[in-house]
């Protein structure tokens, strides 16, 4: 069974034709945006705010910044997702023999434990964490944090 026989599947350059292609749908777009979640990295809040503007009025848009931005909240995703999931924070990626992991992965060895996103407080919140989210309804995730190509 080839790919386009089980989903419509449209070829887009950019975020900004995503939003034309959907001027043609009637249901208002949803997404969730975290940023914001630490010290250092304030550019995450003019971030969110830009991508909160260019998702436009006729978008329900939750805005998870500061102390909103949880792990707790994001897990409130799970079998909820909205269609547009968008990160901007810290990641982290740690080897297994990595002497400077904190205390909290110690004794772990999978790489899936040892990555994932730095929300508020500092909370870690692995990969393998998101993994097992069922996170179905999002048709765009957008991740922009540090070692996210790790």
């Amino acid at each position: 069974m080839m790919l386009s026989e089980r989903f419509n599947v449209v070829r887009l350059s950019s975020a900004r034709e995503l939003m034309s292609e959907r001027k043609s749908l009637r249901k208002p777009l949803s997404a969730a945006v975290f940023g914001g979640l630490s010290s250092g990295i304030d550019a995450t809040n003019e971030e969110i705010r830009n991508v909160s503007r260019a998702l436009g009025r006729k978008s329900h848009v939750d805005i998870y910044a500061g102390a909103d931005g949880t792990a707790e909240n994001f897990r409130m995703m799970d079998c909820r997702a909205p269609e547009i999931i968008h990160i901007a924070s810290h990641g982290f990626f740690y080897d297994a023999a990595d002497t400077l992991k904190p205390a909290s992965l110690a004794g772990r060895t999978s790489p899936m434990e040892l990555s994932g996103l730095v929300m508020y407080g500092g909370e870690l919140m692995s990969a393998e964490d998101i993994a097992g989210m069922n996170l179905d309804n999002a048709a765009l995730v957008c991740l922009a944090s540090c070692d996210s190509g790790l």
